[in-house]
């Protein structure tokens, strides 16, 4: 009955009552668990969107990696390899 993880603290044989705003952060750790699923799942197809601009056997005859000069130049590749990490 006297736990700091809820209002309010009562103190003082009774004699003091303490509004802490201590309140039970459960439904928002839920609603955040849920937001981070969503933001992962549009991750991951942003990933997947990337793999396609950027490979040549899925981009439908854009240059590999989107670069002008194949070979030295990795073009958008590193958007890619941050994508996936």
């Amino acid at each position: 009955m006297n736990a700091a993880t809820d209002n309010p603290l009562i103190v003082e044989n009774g004699e003091a009552v303490i509004s802490g705003g201590n309140f039970h952060g459960q439904p928002i750790a839920f609603v955040m668990d849920f937001l981070k699923i969503g933001i992962a799942e549009l991750a991951n197809v942003s990933k997947r969107r990337i793999e396609r601009l950027v490979n040549p056997q899925l981009n439908e005859g854009l240059p590999p990696f989107l670069s002008p000069q194949t070979g030295l130049q990795s073009g958008a590749m590193i958007l890619q390899y941050a994508a996936a990490s």
